[in-house]
């Protein structure tokens, strides 16, 4: 796990649990735990993710980074 790069874009299922059902709450939690406690590194989509990511209780791997989920617009470089 500790090589593994995992792509988490939020943890929705912590903030508004009541959206899931028991057994997919169940099953995210444990998920998402296992990413944040063991992997190499973690990317997200945004600032607020990342906060999050960051504040969450099972979070242990200190790699953690927005990525872009899209491509930069032609010329947006320039």
């Amino acid at each position: 796990m500790r090589r593994q790069v995992f792509f988490i874009p939020d943890l929705q299922h912590e903030s508004l649990p009541e959206c899931f059902d028991a057994d997919t709450l169940r099953k995210r939690r444990r998920a998402f735990n296992r990413a944040l406690s063991l992997a190499g590194a973690v990317g997200t989509c945004s600032a607020f993710s990342l906060r999050t990511l960051r504040e969450h209780p099972w979070t242990s791997v200190s790699d953690l980074f927005i990525c872009s989920p899209a491509l930069a617009q032609a010329g947006a470089d320039a």
